[in-house]
């Protein structure tokens, strides 16, 4: 065996540039079963239903994701997604035993004929199975000849009196039900989605400009604008116990309590922020952390309350924080926002008792 140096990158060069993989080719290798916990996820970004179910297990009646339009359930008006994720793009002979179930589902009374039956499979349909679903009634006649022709194998095992039933119901039913829904739709849909970004790694969306405080503080910052207040009291010399008044009446007190309210609604609109961008419990992983980095400050002892605010601020804004996909939007700003958070629900305590 040869052996060959193999030249040695310059210093400080990087290895070698590893493509990341697209939305639509993640979702092609991803497990049948996480590719149909996709779909789920992904109508929840659609509007029109009162509620998605996922049957799971063999007595599932041909259904992979329901989206139910009304109270009625499946007796009302539904919607069915078939989640098909194979090798290769659908053919019809891979369609035709779906097809059969939800006709059979119908006789048997599980459900009522649905509103609409999507295929949805990351390779799509070829393009014999996209050229019937194009053509409804040839589609139809297709299903129909497959029944009256030689079965194959699946459908051999089928008694012949309900083979007889479906058919009966196939001649009467319209095959424009039947509709394909690109990968590529599902994916840019699901981009509105709050787990998209953490789930394909890409960059979240701008933040917009933060909501300037009201003149007086609204109902929702009341504790930790009671908590400064006690500051500024302690701090300045102003009568105690003081009020917002009389804050407002020292210019240095009520310049720094503007910078806090600023600092607070910075946080407020990252909390909103990440209802849409972040999975559930981001923002919430977010402060927590925050407040595990800042309460060894905040309990040591301090001269003053002031003294103890500015220090945790400090460290807040310093802190090395872990793994979160809110961070690459966190501002200074925000860290200290999400103190006057914690203060307002008294995790932290500026001045003690």
């Amino acid at each position: 065996m040869d052996y060959v140096d193999l030249p040695v990158p310059p210093d400080g060069a990087e290895g070698p540039v590893v493509p990341r993989l697209s939305p639509r080719q993640l979702v092609a290798v991803y497990e049948p079963g996480d590719w149909e916990s996709f779909v789920h996820e992904w109508l929840q970004t659609r509007d029109g239903y009162a509620r998605l179910v996922r049957p799971s297990g063999p007595g599932d009646e041909g259904i992979d994701v329901a989206g139910l339009a009304d109270a009625d359930g499946l007796e009302g008006v539904w919607d069915n997604y078939q989640c098909k994720h194979y090798q290769a793009s659908l053919t019809p002979s891979d369609v035709y035993p779906e097809v059969y179930k939800v006709l059979r589902g119908v006789i048997k009374g599980a459900y009522v004929m649905p509103r609409k039956y999507y295929f949805v499979a990351p390779k799509g349909c070829g393009t014999k199975l996209g050229k019937l679903l194009s053509s409804p009634t040839k589609f139809r006649e297709s299903f129909l000849k497959l029944l009256e022709d030689d079965p194959p194998a699946w459908l051999s095992t089928k008694p012949e009196e309900e083979r007889n039933e479906v058919a009966e119901l196939a001649a009467t039913t319209n095959f424009q039900l039947f509709n394909e829904i690109p990968v590529a739709d599902v994916v840019k849909e699901h981009s509105s989605h709050p787990n998209h970004a953490a789930r394909f790694q890409v960059a979240l969306s701008r933040r917009g400009p933060a909501e300037r405080p009201p003149a007086e503080p609204a109902a929702l910052e009341s504790r930790y604008v009671e908590q400064l207040v006690d500051v500024y009291c302690e701090r300045f010399g102003l009568p105690a116990p003081g009020t917002l008044e009389d804050v407002v009446g020292h210019d240095q007190a009520r310049e720094h309590l503007q910078w806090q309210r600023v600092a607070f609604y910075s946080a407020e609109a990252l909390k909103r922020f990440a209802r849409d961008e972040v999975p559930d419990g981001t923002f919430e992983a977010l402060a927590d952390q925050l407040h595990a980095g800042v309460v060894n400050v905040h309990d040591d002892d301090y001269s003053s309350g002031y003294a103890r605010l500015l220090a945790v601020l400090n460290t807040a804004g310093n802190l090395a924080l872990g793994a979160n996909a809110l961070l690459p939007r966190v501002e200074i700003q925000d860290r200290h926002g999400i103190c006057h958070q914690l203060a307002n629900v008294d995790r932290l305590v500026w001045v003690r008792p």
